[in-house]
């Protein structure tokens, strides 16, 4: 049964992904209805990236050392916002520095909040 759990988690994963990615790449008013429920753009972004880094260190990366997880999580979460940013002009929307911190930031709460959990309460995530 491990490994279906293990499965269902990735496809949850990979369905958060994917959401980010078509929130972040449909046009700007097609986006504003989803934004606005999450408190505005700014917002949406930061809670996105916490979702996405916390879901990533609990769930991609276990098999790796403390250090590593927390590398590769804020590493992958910077780069795709990155990423993401440059590649936004192309799909008809702009370019926002200001984008690129607020998804480190989110990124960087999702691990602190994973480590506080794993801290609080690790029979939650065995």
């Amino acid at each position: 049964m491990k490994w279906c759990s293990r499965v269902v988690e990735i496809l949850l994963w990979l369905l958060l992904l994917g959401v980010i990615l078509w929130l972040s790449l449909i046009p700007p008013d097609e986006a504003s209805p989803a934004v606005r429920a999450f408190g505005g753009d700014k917002i949406a972004h930061f809670l996105a990236y916490a979702a996405l880094a916390w879901s990533t260190y609990l769930l991609v990366t276990p098999g790796l050392r403390r250090r590593y997880r927390i590398f590769v999580t804020i590493g992958s979460g910077v780069l795709l916002g990155i990423v993401i940013e440059y590649i936004q002009p192309y799909f008809g929307r702009g370019f926002e520095f200001l984008d690129i911190v607020i998804n480190t930031g989110g990124t960087v709460f999702g691990v602190v909040i994973a480590l506080v959990l794993l801290r609080i309460v690790p029979e939650w995530f065995p």
